[in-house]
This record gives C-alpha cells, sequence and structure tokens, in this order.
C-alpha cells in the first residue's frame, strides 16, 4: 500500500510528464509528483528552494523504494541540472510571475526540452499571456478541479507562437480547440470575476472609461462563448 496519494490537480501534472525518460520537478515540494514519476520509469531531478520541503521528499522516495531514481537539489530554478539533457521540465504550484522568472533565467536550457508542464496557482491568463510573446506555445490544457477550486494546467514549448485571439488568452487555446469539459465552469468564474471588477469601476467617483468597455467587451464574448 502507498504511502500517499496524488490529489486531482497532481494527478494532472504527472501524467502529462508520466511517458518521459528524464524529467526535471521545479518545485517538487513533499515530493509526490517526483516519486510517482520515478515509480512509472521516470528518473526524475527534484528541485526545490526548502530544505525541509527537500527532507520530506528525500524521506518519501525512500518509503516507497525509488531514492535511486530521484536526484535531489536545493536550488530555486535549473541551475543545478541546466547541464543535464531533460525530455521534461515540470514547473508547478506557484505564482505565475515566478514560473515566469523560471523560464526566463533558464532560456537557453529550456529551448531544447519539448514538455514543459506549467501550473500556476494565480492568473493563468497572464502567463498564457507571457508564454506567447516570449516565442512558446501552447501544446495542450487541462481544467481540473481540486478541493473546490478550479485550475489549468498547460504543457508549452519553446517554438514560435502565432499570437492568441482575446477568448483565447482568456480561456485557453487548448481547452477551446478541445472543448474540455469544464470550459464552462471557467466561463462562469471568469464571468463573475468581471462582473465583480465592473461593478466596482462603476462605483468609482473617476470613472476609467477604457477599463469599463475593455471589461464589457471581455463580459459579451465569454457570454457568447458559454452559450455556445
Amino acid at each position: 500500500m502507498k504511502s500517499y496519494t496524488l490529489s486531482p490537480r497532481l494527478t494532472v501534472i504527472a501524467d502529462f510528464a508520466k511517458d518521459k525518460k528524464t524529467i526535471a520537478d521545479i518545485g517538487c515540494d513533499h515530493g509526490k509528483i517526483s516519486v510517482y514519476l520515478a515509480e512509472k520509469g521516470s528518473y526524475v531531478h527534484a528541485v526545490d528552494i526548502s530544505k525541509p520541503s527537500l527532507q520530506k521528499a528525500r524521506d518519501l522516495a525512500k518509503i516507497e523504494g525509488v531514492g535511486n531514481k530521484i536526484s535531489f537539489y536545493c536550488d530555486d530554478g535549473l541551475n543545478s541540472i541546466k547541464h543535464i539533457k531533460l525530455d521534461a521540465v515540470i514547473i508547478a504550484g506557484m505564482g505565475w510571475r515566478m514560473i515566469s522568472s523560471i523560464l526566463d533565467k533558464n532560456q537557453e536550457c529550456i529551448k531544447s526540452i519539448d514538455t514543459l508542464v506549467l501550473q500556476p496557482m494565480d492568473s493563468v491568463i497572464d502567463l498564457r499571456k507571457y508564454i506567447c510573446s516570449n516565442n512558446y506555445t501552447i501544446n495542450d490544457e487541462k481544467l481540473i478541479w481540486d478541493d473546490g477550486r478550479l485550475y489549468t494546467v498547460l504543457v508549452a514549448q519553446y517554438k514560435r507562437n502565432q499570437g492568441l485571439s482575446l477568448l483565447q488568452q482568456l480561456l485557453g487555446p487548448k481547452i477551446l480547440e478541445n472543448k474540455d469539459v469544464l470550459i464552462n465552469d471557467l466561463i462562469e468564474k471568469e464571468l463573475r470575476k468581471r462582473n465583480q471588477i465592473l461593478l466596482g469601476l462603476n462605483k468609482a467617483k473617476s470613472k476609467n472609461r477604457n477599463q469599463i468597455c475593455q471589461i464589457k467587451k471581455e463580459i459579451e464574448m465569454l457570454e457568447t462563448e458559454y452559450k455556445r
């Protein structure tokens, strides 16, 4: 019997990389993804800036008998492993700015990797804008509910992007293309957010007409997509 379980969010993240031979798990935290992938046959380079978290990952790997399939590094990115040939990199469970910072700092290393599994804990829209304006393309996306919260997991690659429409920025090009089963949940979430913003803008003494028009445009676009 396993000593750990993967949450729905972690399962989606791991499954996007489980067929890869050599994987970097950046921000590995408790090590559950690293251990799961090692059990599936991958060799994992587990990285975390927190020594206590890294020790938890080591302990879990030992308990599960895969300590020889995982290397551990106390670092905040790929600096310790940039010399290693990787098939996939996972950067998950952190803010979009931190994810973009790691990509920026390690661009030369990342250029040769065809599977970047990214999962931001905040604005996925800002992450989409960043990766698609910095010569990345989105190859896949998936929505998942976990503990009452809707997450988006993206798979990207360093390859010239053709750009995103406003609707693709808001909902995700692959979520739209694949007709993700949770797309209406996402639209409802984005509509609630924008209606709340619009309410605040309309209550303000000094009206930002341009911002109000932009939010109204996004609401109309989301409502049209919801009815399809």
